[in-house]
């Protein structure tokens, strides 16, 4: 017996355990037959203990009613109905009907007998259960589902389960339930099974997503349908409901139904429209009409687990009227004025429980910029005045009409409805293109000085219709349910302010900029800038609204690069006969190097048209650095 518990401790201590194991039985045995049950009962639960970790019930059945025979003699309880329990949970083919009959009936005599001391009992070994059959159940965060659990009991008849609690646990391992505890360990019932996952939880991952159909700029002022691309990504979007929110400037038309289809790329429009003539005719596709109730509409069926496209109705609203520029005047526009957004929020899956929430930012602009310049004075007086029309759109635009309604000040010269000297209409223009129209004008006769009937601005007027495709940017607009006729549309208005100056081909004052120092600028040396200001015409014969000799000048400089030393604003008396002249100068200092743009000399009260800049300023002027100081310097 020495000999051989040597060697089984020796087998265990160098990892040989199932040697050591065997000879533990072979101990085991001998003890029980010689009646030493207490160190049988110990050798008997290193055996059973490896048996059950190695899922040997074979072995387990022969050596387990030893150890519950030995654990009964020795007054154990708590380990023997241990045993008891984990002898029922064995294949019913290991024992005979008697012996099971045997060990329930000592299951049930132990619980209705009244034990001194209590003790806790681990039956999970009775209680089979399993999920649903095939693969896990899966489920994405937040989803709720119905989990089947089928549950068989083990227990003696004699023995019911009143209540039963199930737990799911987490495990980011399949394999992590059939974890045993150390082979020499003393609970063999620590042993579980491996336990096959019944649910998957997906990780956060996007379901859907919601975009913008296009990405070019659309009208403004005018019904548009605006595209947004729901793809549900391997999530079913059934019973899906979209709220939908319009920010400041943007509405939705609620004269027209939100039309619902199947997305499918630009190309395959194209070929779709190019066979059947509308796109929503093809039988490959999905068309719905949805109505919008309380700011939200409702996915049909069908879109559930396509990709579709809402198109909603919807009109940009802007009170401002376009503004044209000059030739002069480089074209200033700003992206943000014209932007809109639209906020969305779609409640999806089971329930409704999974919300997305993404904010669309959509580009609305007007269909055209003007821009006007001078082209020629002919003798009689007439100006020739060039409009230039900027698409800024991509869609095809025709002019039909055009009329120009001038400000006090300027008169139509031979037409007196105000259209263009060219009557070359209908005027297409491509996208992204430009065309020009010619009007014959001339100044009038004090009409600017009457300032109960002034009118301060041109106003030009364009009819107009516009040919594009929804799916890329600006269309024809919406039309409203009871005027829409299929292949009819109307032409539009477009507006647009412009600012006409006199011409500087008739000037009334002059001013001059006098060359700079030969030496050049330098920062942080004074400099002094002069300007020349000269009559052109007596007062009596112009037009300017001035009836002293006074004149306000300004100047205007980058307080960046200029310091300026003297009075940058003030009055000069200058007298109304022609060729009467004075001299503006100002004390100033650049404060940095390279080439900057020199000061300006203004006259605010006189209109720019009436002024002539001869000699002209420069554009720029050179600023050298500063000079060397030899208190600075570093020897080499």
């Amino acid at each position: 017996m020495d000999l051989t518990k040597g060697a089984a401790d020796n087998y265990h201590r160098s990892w040989w355990k199932r040697h050591g194991v065997v000879l533990d039985g072979e101990i085991a045995a001998v003890c029980f037959k010689r009646g030493n049950f207490d160190l049988a009962a110990k050798s008997y639960e290193k055996v059973c203990a490896l048996y059950a970790g190695e899922g040997w019930q074979d072995l387990l059945a022969e050596v387990l009613p030893n150890l519950a025979e030995c654990q009964k003699i020795l007054n154990d309880q708590a380990g023997y109905l241990t045993s008891i329990v984990r002898l029922l949970s064995l294949d019913k083919g290991l024992f005979s009907v008697k012996e099971r009959q045997a060990f329930q009936s000592e299951v049930v005599s132990l619980a209705h007998s009244e034990m001194k001391h209590p003790v806790p009992l681990d039956v999970s070994s009775l209680i089979t259960f399993s999920g649903n059959p095939g693969p896990p159940l899966e489920l994405c965060d937040g989803d709720p589902g119905t989990l089947s659990v089928t549950v068989w009991s083990g227990f003696p008849d004699e023995i019911t389960l009143d209540s039963l609690t199930l737990t799911l646990m987490a495990t980011y391992n399949a394999d992590e339930g059939g974890k045993a505890g150390p082979a020499d360990s003393d609970d063999f019932m620590s042993y579980e099974k491996t336990t096959r996952p019944v649910l998957k939880v997906s990780k956060p991952r996007p379901l859907v997503d919601l975009s913008a159909a296009i990405s070019s700029a659309l009208l403004i002022n005018e019904a548009q349908w605006i595209g947004i691309i729901a793809q549900p990504i391997n999530y079913s979007l059934k019973g899906a409901v979209m709220h939908i929110d319009t920010g400041p400037g943007l509405k939705i038309e609620e004269s027209h139904s939100i039309e619902m289809e199947t997305y499918i790329n630009a190309a395959q429009i194209s070929t779709d429209m190019a066979n059947s003539g509308d796109a929503r005719k093809d039988g490959n596709k999905n068309f719905e009409q949805l109505s919008l109730l309380d700011g939200k509409i409702e996915f049909p069926d069908w879109a559930s687990n396509v990709t579709s496209i809402l198109w909603i109705p919807i009109r940009a609203i802007d009170d401002k009227l376009a503004r044209g520029s000059s030739s002069g005047a480089p074209q200033k526009q700003s992206i943000v004025d014209g932007m809109r957004t639209v906020a969305l929020k779609l409640e999806f899956g089971i329930s409704n429980n999974q919300i997305y929430d993404q904010t669309i930012a959509l580009h609305f602009t007007n269909p055209f910029h003007v821009s006007t310049r001078v082209a020629d004075q002919c003798n009689d007086g007439t100006l020739l005045l060039q409009v230039t029309l900027h698409s800024q759109v991509k869609a095809t635009l025709t002019v039909n009409d055009a009329w120009l309604d001038l400000q006090d000040g300027f008169v139509h010269a031979g037409q007196d409805d105000g259209r263009p000297v060219s009557g070359f209409f209908p005027l297409v223009i491509s996208p992204t293109s430009r065309a020009g129209l010619l009007f014959r004008v001339c100044l009038g006769n004090g009409t600017a000085l009457d300032e109960n009937k002034a009118q301060p601005e041109s106003i030009l007027n364009i009819s107009y219709r516009i040919a594009g495709d929804r799916t890329i940017g600006a269309h024809p607009p919406v039309a409203a349910k009871s005027n829409e006729i299929e292949g009819t549309s109307q032409d539009l208005i477009f507006r647009s302010a412009l600012i006409l100056q006199r011409p500087v081909l008739d000037p009334c004052l002059a001013v001059g900029f006098l060359p700079l120092p030969s030496d050049g600028l330098r920062v942080g040396q004074l400099v002094t800038m002069k300007w020349r200001v000269e009559r052109l015409k007596d007062i009596e014969e112009s037009r300017v609204p001035q009836t002293n000799d006074d004149v306000l000048y300004e100047v205007n400089a980058n307080s960046e690069n200029w310091m300026i030393a003297g009075r940058k604003r003030g009055h000069v008396s200058l007298s109304t006969k022609q060729g009467s002249r004075i001299f503006i100068s100002i004390l100033c200092m650049p404060l940095n190097a390279g080439y900057v743009h020199p000061p300006h000399l203004g006259l605010p009260d006189i209109d720019e048209a009436n002024i002539s800049c001869s000699p002209a300023g420069p554009h720029l002027v050179c600023v050298l650095p500063p000079a060397l100081s030899s208190s600075f310097c570093i020897p080499a």
